[in-house]
């Protein structure tokens, strides 16, 4: 978020360049207007791209951030199970030699 609120303001002074260089041109020679114009185009150029990488990159870490959550939520999760577990291993008995009543066990956990 913050990285596109700081996109969204240099946008703005690139557009303050534009229209300064657009009211230069019309005032300076020609030759000088056309390379006022050429060099703007080339940071627009720029601009342009660096804006869709960031926001590819941007799009493609809210994914993993996403994914990073879940991996998290899942490990808790099952840490948790495994401490439940392991009390139970410890408090009671399994019921050895009875899979029925050893399979009852393990899902009280």
């Amino acid at each position: 978020q913050a990285l596109q609120s700081s996109l969204q303001e240099q946008q703005k002074g690139l557009t303050y360049l534009s229209t300064t260089v657009e009211d230069l041109s019309r005032r300076a020679p020609a030759e000088v207007s056309q390379s006022f114009r050429s060099e703007v185009e080339v940071v627009l150029g720029r601009w342009k791209k660096l804006s869709a990488h960031l926001a590819e990159h941007c799009q493609k870490l809210e994914e993993r951030v996403t994914r990073l959550q879940r991996f998290q939520n899942d490990t808790r999760t099952l840490k948790k199970w495994m401490a439940e577990v392991d009390v139970f291993l410890k408090e009671e008995w399994p019921a050895l030699g009875d899979s029925e009543a050893l399979e009852k066990q393990l899902e009280q956990c």
